[in-house]
């Protein structure tokens, strides 16, 4: 496993492990390509990543548009600290 990836899984965990988290509103929605039974499994879960500060939509057959992220996952500038599309693989994992 590489660092980036082992971060983006370090990341994650904590994630999933902390419900109170404050989300961020992104000044430019994220637009991510995925798979359609991956935007499935994402819908059905959309209450709960909504309390973990991940508020998304699904914007196309096969995308999910990213409106806010959990403080968590912003850098400077309120820049993604991890890759979405691994993110998003990951939830649907």
């Amino acid at each position: 496993m590489d660092q980036q990836t082992a971060h983006e899984r370090v990341t994650y965990e904590r994630l999933k492990k902390n419900h109170a988290l404050t989300s961020a509103p992104l000044l430019i929605p994220i637009t991510v390509e995925v798979p359609s039974h991956t935007l499935d499994l994402l819908e059905e879960e959309l209450e709960r990543l909504t309390a973990l500060g991940l508020h998304m939509y699904r914007s196309g057959s096969t995308q999910i548009t990213i409106t806010e992220l959990p403080s968590l996952l912003l850098g400077a500038g309120n820049a993604p600290t991890i890759s979405l599309s691994t993110l998003i693989g990951n939830l649907a994992a």
